[in-house]
């Protein structure tokens, strides 16, 4: 049998065991009642009436009883369309599907289900709710913190579950910026006051004193003060390098004055130890004053001055090749007018000089390595020919031809190095490297052809020695020349009466000017006869 037929047959069973309940106490009750009726002495018409009576009141209060159940079914119905009416809007608020409850329920059954589903429901409320309002009070102080504007409203009246945790993603960046850029500032702080220290200076602003003076949780860490942070770090930190290369010009030209002053070393370690306990701004304007004042000891001295700076002028002049003839262009050099216009004269001419040796220091060093490398290899050539060197006592000899034929292997790098150094130098410039006032790369190849003939005049001399011996001993066997000895004879007779004449150049080295570049120099390396 079906479950609902089941309910129904119980249902029936029920009942009428209640309608033979209510039967058997009402038979029992009028019972009583006519006892009662039989005692007071009532008649049967009485006895009628009050059994209509009865049976009116019973109607009456189970009329009554079915208007009250039926009342409460009403109430009941009507809660459960509000409770449902809520639990639409929750649902919608909390953007949630709606609940559906089981179709079978009876009307209590479904009243508090819904009434468990919603007391649920408005308990998510009211934490999604909590968990807003206190979100919302951490990103208004990151973002006062940072000036970042907060994230925007739920759409509705509750947050959901997206939104909340978008407005946890937001707190989060906030966060992570605020720690950063006050890991920025508290660093940047630091090394401005350091600096503002080591410049014995103080905040000039109302920004720079915010930074410096107020507490890290205070400062406003919003871009444009992050910004204006970062600037005037950048302005202290210019500052300090400005200084820095004031205070190292400064002290060059105090030193440079203290030379020529012919200062005590003790003064002068004195006045410097003086610095290290000062700010920078304290150390420029001490090194200012002194220099002020050894300025006007050089007025009271400018002859030694300017004979001084004639010194210095000369060992430029060598430094950087400078020829005799523009050596002698420098008239003020033998003035002995010996004025504040002369002095200045001096200085930048020596300044001029500075200037280009420091600009072609490369190639400057690489000339005079090279006129050294030179030197040492005829010095060699000489040695070479002097017989006393074979007694190569104490292994000397063997020394010397190692140094040799390193120095052989150095010379041609240097003069590739140097053509290619002068070659870059003359394109950019649009002239000549001059050395000693003339060309360096016609220069180097004179040197070649000169090492080139004199090597070719000794050859011709060996050859011409040995032609005598052969003549000689012709001579004594009385025995005729050939055809080519008697040519041989008669060349070498011609070389006697007229010797080659070798052509002189200057192979001291000196500076450099220069005019077009040209097409440079392609030189032998030099070859070693056996003597």
């Amino acid at each position: 049998m079906p479950p609902d037929q089941l309910n129904s047959t119980d249902s029936d069973q029920n009942l009428d065991v209640m309608v033979d309940q209510v039967v058997e106490i009402f038979r029992r009750g009028m019972n009583q009642l006519h006892d009662v009726w039989q005692d007071i002495g009532l008649s049967k018409d009485q006895c009628v009436d009050r059994e209509v009576a009865v049976v009116n009141h019973i109607g009456m209060l189970i009329s009554e009883m079915v208007t009250e159940e039926k009342d409460t079914r009403r109430k009941l119905t009507q809660n459960i369309e509000n409770v449902t009416k809520d639990l639409i809007q929750i649902s919608k608020d909390l953007c949630i599907p709606l609940y559906s409850p089981n179709g079978d329920l009876t009307l209590l059954e479904l009243e508090k289900d819904l009434l468990r589903v919603i007391s649920g429901l408005k308990e998510e409320k009211d934490q999604r709710l909590d968990a807003l309002r206190k979100l919302q009070e951490e990103e208004e102080i990151l973002s006062q913190r940072i000036c970042c504007p907060t994230h925007p409203q739920p759409a509705g009246p509750i947050p959901t579950e997206n939104e909340l945790k978008e407005l946890e993603s937001n707190i989060d960046y906030l966060r992570s910026e605020t720690n950063k850029r006050k890991q920025i500032f508290v660093q940047s702080k630091k090394e401005i006051i350091a600096m503002l220290v080591t410049m014995d200076s103080t905040p000039n602003s109302q920004f720079a004193r915010e930074v410096v003076c107020e507490d890290d949780d205070v400062f406003v860490l919003s871009s444009d003060n992050m910004l204006a942070l970062k600037d005037y770090k950048l302005h202290l930190e210019q500052v300090m390098e400005e200084t820095d290369k004031k205070i190292k010009t400064l002290t060059d030209k105090l030193q440079l004055l203290w030379e020529r002053l012919n200062t005590e070393e003790g003064v002068q370690q004195e006045f410097l130890q003086k610095l290290k306990s000062v700010g920078k701004t304290t150390v420029v304007n001490l090194l200012e004053r002194e220099i002020t004042q050894c300025q006007m000891l050089k007025q009271q001295n400018i002859g030694r001055f300017v004979e001084k700076l004639r010194e210095e002028l000369v060992s430029w002049q060598d430094r950087c090749y400078i020829s005799h003839e523009e050596r002698q262009s420098f008239t003020a050099f033998s003035s002995t007018n010996y004025t504040e216009e002369l002095l200045e004269t001096h200085e930048r001419e020596v300044a001029r000089l500075q200037d280009y040796y420091n600009e072609n220091r490369d190639m400057i060093t690489k000339v005079s390595r090279r006129e050294g490398v030179w030197k040492k290899m005829l010095e060699f050539e000489v040695k070479a020919r002097n017989p006393s060197r074979l007694d190569n006592r104490g292994g000397k000899l063997l020394l010397e031809e190692k140094e040799r034929k390193s120095l052989t292997k150095e010379l041609p790098k240097l003069d590739k190095d140097l053509e290619h150094l002068v070659k870059q130098w003359e394109l950019e410039h649009g002239r000549d490297f001059i050395v000693n006032g003339k060309s360096y790369l016609q220069y180097v190849q004179q040197l070649w052809d000169v090492y080139n003939m004199e090597k070719e005049n000794e050859r011709l001399n060996r050859q011409r020695a040995k032609l005598e011996k052969v003549d000689d001993k012709v001579l004594n066997r009385s025995k005729p020349l050939s055809a080519a000895q008697q040519a041989t004879k008669r060349h070498l007779q011609s070389s006697r009466q007229s010797p080659m004449k070798m052509r002189k150049i200057d192979v001291t080295v000196s500076p450099m000017k220069t005019r077009a570049p040209h097409s440079g120099i392609t030189v032998r390396t030099p070859t070693h006869s056996k003597h």
